[in-house]
């Protein structure tokens, strides 16, 4: 099992639009097979930058999710909203 954060930058004034598309994104998550946890989550200090956490039991069911079609579809509506490129950790989960 492993987790995977990835966080984003989004572009001044766009953060509602944001939202509501990664909302669309963490409901269709949710039910993927493999999929233990999504959530996304708000930076407390910049409304900006928000964090998705997502917790996978296999690599290979994470690989199989972001090749859906409405991974591409809901991942290139949010692209244009961010004002950078996202960051991807993954961590492995020991206890």
């Amino acid at each position: 099992m492993f987790i995977l954060q990835v966080k984003s930058f989004v572009k001044e004034g766009l953060a509602s639009e944001f939202i509501k598309v990664a909302s669309l994104l963490v409901e269709k998550s949710r039910q993927e097979k493999g999929c233990v946890s999504y959530q996304l989550c708000q930076d407390q200090k910049n409304p900006n930058v928000f964090t998705f956490i997502q917790q996978w039991k296999d690599p290979d069911l994470l690989e199989k999710y972001v090749q859906t079609n409405y991974f591409k579809e809901l991942a290139a509506r949010c692209a244009p909203l961010e004002k950078k490129a996202s960051e991807f950790t993954f961590y492995n989960v020991l206890i």
